[in-house]
């Protein structure tokens, strides 16, 4: 079964610890880091995952999406794992305050499944 796990939300690309309380600024850049595992496998352990993004406001209304925001389709002699996905969204300097919801979404192409996985941080 595909599952989006391990969802931590950083300060920066090198972070290796996720904020234990995920709070931003206006203006801040907030990193996203995850692994999407239990996706199928092709022929010659061939895989066709990617995954999607969506981030809602304080409001529930959708802020920012964009699909395809990683695609990873390969081949490989041994089975891999998972698949690691990091991205970062920079909030505007005139980002409302409030808690914010980003969605991960994955598609695995070879097994025809999908799995959204949230995460909230809050701008102060």
């Amino acid at each position: 079964m595909l599952v989006v796990r391990g969802v931590g939300l950083y300060r920066g690309a090198d972070d290796e610890v996720a904020l234990g309380v995920a709070a931003y600024r206006p203006g801040d850049t907030v990193w996203v880091k995850f692994d999407a595992t239990g996706y199928k496998y092709g022929e010659q352990n061939a895989i066709d995952v990617a995954y999607d993004v969506a981030v809602t406001g304080p409001d529930g209304k959708q802020v920012f999406a964009q699909e395809n925001a990683a695609v990873e389709k390969s081949q490989a002699s041994y089975p891999q794992p998972w698949v690691p996905g990091a991205f970062s969204l920079t909030l505007t300097g005139d980002t409302s305050k409030g808690t914010y919801a980003v969605a991960i979404t994955a598609r695995d192409s070879v097994g025809k499944q999908t799995a959204t996985e949230k995460a909230d941080f809050k701008v102060e």
